[in-house]
């Protein structure tokens, strides 16, 4: 196993890097933060946290910690509060890059603000979401809550349809709604004004060096970006490396349309046709 896979290896890195990170807080004025804001690298599970943390993190102003910010952790499996959230927010260093799988609340939005962050959401298709979600919980998370699971289903197939129509209540100790329910708790982050939501798809697509100057303009300050854009934007192009996360699988776009059965189609219609349908990835139900 490769170093990087090892969850024991990651934490102790992670738990290495806070020294540093709580020096860099405890010592910042109004001023570093003015010139240097930290950056949320936000999405919901599975949607490609890993490459933008990549492009984000390859920029030399900006420094990533270890730091992850999860509205509802893996362990213990449960929403924190919005208070908490927030006050975690609000303990970001100058210059920091912090992944998250941030639920949108109000007081969240707030406190990003007041912190100056920059915020880039990053957004998948939702049949590749499921489809990465069966196998991660199934063969690469044995500490996931619902590693139990999935684990025991006897089918690819089933894990499936258990990711598209979650779990039913009483089925196991924790929840797992539906694949709608889930994306929902951050949808609204693509209305604020203040975030820049970018596809996956177009991270990993034809359209990559335009979607990275999008990221690396929101990172960067307008100063910054005015006199070393373009070069950052090919230092942020040339570290994208998707092999090197440690949920890495396939890292393309449209495996759903191998995976799905009928079955998973109808399902996927049912759950989230309409979503797919505000997210631009589908027309009518006419896939």
């Amino acid at each position: 196993m490769k170093l990087r896979h090892n969850v024991f290896v990651r934490r102790g890195v992670r738990l290495a890097l806070q020294l540093p990170r709580t020096l860099r807080r405890l010592t910042a004025t109004p001023k570093d933060y003015e010139g240097s804001p930290p950056v949320l690298a936000n999405s919901m599970p599975k949607s490609g946290t890993h490459l933008l943390l990549q492009v984000v993190a390859a920029l030399p102003r900006l420094r990533h910690y270890g730091s992850f910010l999860a509205s509802q952790p893996v362990l213990p499996y449960m929403e924190r509060s919005q208070a908490q959230t927030a006050r975690m927010i609000r303990r970001f260093a100058p210059g920091e890059v912090v992944g998250a799988h941030l639920f949108y609340h109000a007081e969240h939005q707030s406190a990003l603000v007041g912190m100056r962050a920059a915020h880039v959401f990053i957004y998948r298709d939702l049949r590749d979401v499921v489809i990465s979600e069966a196998h991660y919980l199934t063969f690469m998370n044995r500490f996931h809550r619902m590693h139990g699971y999935f684990r025991r289903l006897a089918t690819m197939g089933e894990r499936i349809t258990a990711a598209i129509q979650g779990i039913k209540p009483g089925a196991w100790p924790h929840a797992y709604p539906d694949i709608a329910t889930r994306f929902r708790s951050y949808e609204p982050w693509l209305r604020e004004k203040s975030v820049t939501a970018v596809r996956y798809e177009d991270l990993v697509g034809d359209n990559r060096d335009v979607t990275v100057g999008t990221i690396v303009r929101a990172a960067m300050t307008p100063e910054e970006f005015a006199s070393t854009g373009d070069a950052m934007t090919a230092t942020a192009i040339a570290a994208i490396r998707p092999e090197m996360s440690h949920t890495f699988r396939k890292g393309h776009a449209g495996g759903w349309r191998t995976d799905f059965t009928r079955e998973h189609t109808a399902a996927m219609k049912a759950v989230a046709g309409d979503l797919l349908e505000r997210l631009g990835y589908a027309t009518h139900g006419d896939w």
